[in-house]
């Protein structure tokens, strides 16, 4: 039996796909997000009709109760957004929503998924060579997204891949808390991260037998590492090594993870840049970031 119940897991996957539609929408606005929520849900409705006619229809208070309570929307409902938009299948069929929902006395669960996974991810490979290991657990996770937390979550579950589930160990939990900083799914991850810290919790016993994990259930901590990374944020916006904006872009995002990988020895390498003047990103750390994520987009960081 699984340890989450299916109408959490549920409400919490249609929360991301209320915060999805806000973002794919564009709004400025909640008024104007539930229009467009509408606009795809009833297209025939609104033809014909200019935008003044178009902005004098009801709001339906459906699309803030999604938003808001990721309250459960009707299939043929969740059909029609994705017909608008089917883009929005990567929020409903993400492989995250699968794994938080196992069997919790099923221990071959995750090795049944890895094995899926295996051939087509190069950091599920073999090596007695940590640092190899470690270069394509990097890789392969990316730009900390919440969308690449299925795999994670499965090596930690894991009976194999010691290498791989030793470099979770120690980066797990700042992968995740970067990842919540993300927009648009922000206002998200409180309820994301106590599905998360139910389902590690009830697997503490099986991973303390292989490899123990640093997971703190003491949301606090959670939170902490957020705002040290929202801090880190402003100080490279400081240095004009980030454009100021309001919310985290991906490249953002990308710098952050890349200087705590590359920890204290990076550290030092920018410092010296600093002690030289430079006011601008380095290009130590843009190499680091492209390598990152190549189709990633850093003109914002200078």
């Amino acid at each position: 039996m699984t340890i989450l119940s299916c109408t959490s897991i549920n409400r919490c996957r249609m929360r991301f796909l209320g915060a999805a539609l806000y973002g794919l929408s564009g709004a400025d606005n909640r008024s104007d997000y539930a229009r467009f929520c509408d606009l795809l849900y009833r297209p025939g409705f609104y033809a014909g009709m200019d935008a003044e006619q178009i902005r004098a229809v009801p709001l339906n208070r459906k699309w803030y109760a999604l938003l808001d309570h990721g309250v459960q929307l009707k299939t043929g409902c969740l059909q029609r957004l994705l017909h608008g938009c089917p883009e929005l299948g990567k929020v409903l069929n993400n492989e995250l929503w699968t794994v938080l929902g196992w069997d919790s006395q099923d221990p071959m669960v995750a090795v049944r998924f890895i094995e899926t996974h295996q051939p087509r991810c190069r950091a599920l490979e073999g090596s007695t060579y940590r640092g190899r290991v470690n270069a394509r657990m990097k890789w392969a996770l990316g730009v900390p997204d919440w969308t690449r937390l299925a795999v994670p979550l499965a090596l930690l579950a894991d009976v194999g891949h010691p290498l791989q589930r030793r470099w979770l160990n120690e980066h797990f939990c700042n992968y995740l808390a970067l990842a919540s900083l993300a927009p648009p799914q922000q206002d998200c991850f409180a309820e994301l991260w106590s599905l998360i810290n139910e389902w590690l919790c009830a697997r503490q016993s099986i991973r303390t037998k292989r490899l123990q994990f640093h997971w703190s259930p003491n949301r606090a901590s959670y939170e902490l590492r957020r705002y040290r990374f929202e801090q880190g944020r402003d100080v490279m916006i400081e240095r004009g090594w980030l454009p100021q904006r309001e919310h985290p872009s991906k490249a953002d995002l990308a710098m952050l993870w890349c200087i705590y990988l590359g920890g204290r020895p990076l550290v030092r390498k920018l410092l010296k840049s600093l002690s030289r003047g430079v006011t601008h990103c380095p290009r130590l750390l843009r190499q680091l970031m492209r390598e990152l994520d190549p189709r990633l987009d850093i003109t914002g960081a200078n």
